[in-house]
């Protein structure tokens, strides 16, 4: 019976239809959603607007394949709290910066988390007075990699997680980032690309182990 249920979950629901708008055909379920999930694409991303980080397989007529939250097309916007900027023109376009070396408000991000590392399509602010990019992600708990026009971050959760588990476990940081590499990919974990930010990571860990209040 336990074997059962084990295969079963590799399997799509007989009802193929969308488990969140009962519609379109489901394609798409979430690792990370708590029980079992079947989502159509714009459901999918709808979902996991405020779950970036969670882990999604799409079906292919025979069986689940990784996919990624940005390849259906999720956008995180950083600034104004997960919501668009006001500054959006109403074609959904961004006004042209003001100056040729102005950084794009559009830009891939790549975000470490707990479980694994993950690309994202992001949108940033662009008031004109708004705050610095590394500003904007600490306000949306992930720790920039750099300070100028930043291209890696941190979630919160990834630090305190760390700093956690070298305390009770005496897990380097290499370890911990091989973990990661494993916890994305478990097939070919070397194909993550975390090695050059391996680095940062040592750096900011010291940073967070100061300045963590939780612990």
């Amino acid at each position: 019976m336990y074997l059962f249920q084990l295969l079963d979950k590799e399997t799509p629901p007989h009802n193929h239809n969308c488990m969140s708008c009962e519609q379109c055909e489901g394609a798409y379920r979430c690792s990370d959603c708590f029980g079992k999930n079947w989502f159509c694409k714009d459901c999918c991303v709808k979902e996991h607007g405020r779950n970036p980080f969670h882990r999604i397989q799409a079906w292919n007529g025979n069986h689940f394949t990784d996919t990624s939250l940005k390849n259906l097309g999720l956008v995180l916007y950083l600034g104004h709290d997960g919501y668009p900027c006001p500054g959006l023109h109403q074609d959904g376009s961004f006004p042209i910066p003001s100056s040729a070396q102005s950084p794009s408000p559009t830009s891939t991000l790549t975000i470490i988390d707990r479980l694994g590392v993950h690309e994202h399509n992001v949108q940033w602010c662009q008031c004109p007075n708004g705050q610095s990019r590394d500003i904007i992600l600490l306000c949306m708990g992930l720790f920039s990699a750099s300070i100028h026009n930043p291209k890696t971050a941190f979630t919160f959760q990834c630090l305190h997680y760390f700093h956690i588990d070298s305390m009770e476990c005496q897990t380097s940081a290499r370890n911990f980032y091989t973990k990661l590499q494993r916890l994305t990919n478990e097939t070919f974990p070397d194909n993550v690309k975390v090695r050059n930010y391996l680095i940062h990571f040592l750096t900011y860990c010291s940073i967070w182990d100061r300045i963590d209040i939780k612990s």
